[in-house]
């Protein structure tokens, strides 16, 4: 953050300063996220609320997110080999990608091969695109180019910029009228209680939306044969996610390529009852060549 000039209201070297001078010792994104997320819900009986939280909230979070945004902008620059390689071989029609990635990069690839529609690729519908998607991408954390617009409880929106990223240059989400600022809820953050609603003055906004993800991901795994976990370690605060990989009613064989969470996680679905194993190359490039070999 310390590196990028101000963009709009987003001043990025005072925030990463407050943060510093706040939350000392906090180098790791989870715990300090945490510590963020904490010392808001501390302050919810205060009235009036201390100063810092109010900035903490009006100010610094919203620039943690734009900051969030902005460096998966910068690292989509870089050349997506074994997404494009993924995207073209292993992936298939009547696959669901469900994924904790904010990056859209491997919807790009997917569009370019012609796997993946904006309509309804995510899970949700947006007028004026082609629907009935070869493959899902099901987000479960959101995504870098979804927005909310204040005080909306609908689905997302998309600026024309994003969706020319995509693949589909010069057009538009019809319901993306304005700029929309980096507005709280369209990404659940990396902190170790996430929330999946936003609480506003009208009451608590967007539980629907991200139920019906949800909803969509159990029902994929219900109705698969193989299931790849890949690049994901499963942790214990993660519950939801637990819930639904460890406890849901589905019966696929599960491949496990995790690094070094792989045994762990193999363990944990073979004591949780699945028919699970660990993959022969548990990084995702090995991985990749070695299905492609």
């Amino acid at each position: 953050m310390d590196q990028h000039a101000d963009q709009g209201p987003f001043s990025f070297h005072e925030t990463a300063q407050f943060l510093r001078d706040r939350f000392p010792n906090s180098d790791d994104v989870e715990e300090l996220l945490t510590r963020i997320e904490e010392t808001i819900a501390d302050a919810k009986g205060q009235m009036p609320r201390p100063n810092d939280v109010v900035a903490l909230c009006n100010c610094h979070k919203p620039t943690i997110i734009a900051a969030i945004r902005r460096w998966f902008t910068e690292i989509r620059r870089n050349s997506a080999g074994d997404y494009e390689r993924f995207a073209r071989i292993i992936v298939s029609s009547g696959d669901s990608l469900i994924t904790f990635n904010y990056d859209v990069s491997l919807e790009a690839q997917l569009k370019r091969e012609g796997k993946w529609r904006l309509g309804d690729g995510y899970g949700f519908r947006i007028e004026g695109f082609e629907d009935h998607s070869p493959v899902r991408t099901l987000k479960l954390h959101g995504s870098v180019n979804w927005r909310f617009p204040v005080g909306s409880n609908g689905r997302p929106l998309i600026d024309s910029s994003e969706i020319a990223f995509l693949g589909f240059p010069g057009l538009s989400d019809p319901l993306y009228q304005r700029p929309i600022p980096d507005a709280l809820g369209t990404m659940i953050l990396p902190a170790r209680c996430k929330q999946f609603f936003v609480e506003t003055s009208l009451g608590p906004l967007h539980a629907q939306f991200w139920d019906g993800l949800w909803s969509q991901a159990a029902q994929a795994l219900k109705q698969s044969t193989e299931v790849i976990i890949c690049g994901y370690s499963l942790p214990d605060y993660d519950e939801r996610a637990r819930e639904m990989l460890l406890n849901e009613n589905y019966s696929a064989r599960i491949e496990i390529c995790c690094g070094k969470d792989t045994d762990r996680i193999v363990e944990q679905m073979r004591n949780a009852g699945r028919n699970a194993h660990a993959a022969k190359e548990t990084h995702f490039d090995g991985w990749l060549s070695q299905r492609l070999s």
